[in-house]
């Protein structure tokens, strides 16, 4: 299952909201992407940050278990890759490191516990 984090990095060909739309819609039916498309998504393994992978992949048997988070969305590998060094420098930008996860997903003040 995938799971869209929102707003999604995109590179130009994906910024078409027509293209966008349909690959999303192809991949919750089950369908493959129509075109080349790949995402960036929040790494499975808590020991890495992110992961590129073809969208076509969530068309095999075992990815239908597991739940994957999409950050961005790619025309292509070298645009997904573009992606990531976006993210990565507004992560930098905000954090101060690499910290991928409090940057996509900041804790509100009142989550805080501070009452």
């Amino acid at each position: 299952m995938i799971e869209w984090r929102e707003p999604l990095y995109l590179d130009q060909k994906m910024g078409d909201g027509k293209r966008l739309a349909q690959t999303r819609r192809n991949l919750e039916e089950g369908k493959g992407a129509m075109f080349p498309a790949f995402g960036v998504f929040l790494a499975q393994n808590p020991h890495n940050l992110l992961e590129i992978i073809s969208l076509n992949e969530f068309l095999q048997p075992g990815y239908g278990t597991r739940r994957f988070c999409c950050v961005g969305l790619a025309a292509s590998r070298e645009g997904a890759q573009e992606l990531v060094r976006l993210l990565l420098e507004d992560t930098l930008r905000q954090t101060g490191a690499l910290r991928v996860r409090e940057f996509l997903y900041p804790k509100k003040e009142t989550d805080r516990g501070d009452g």
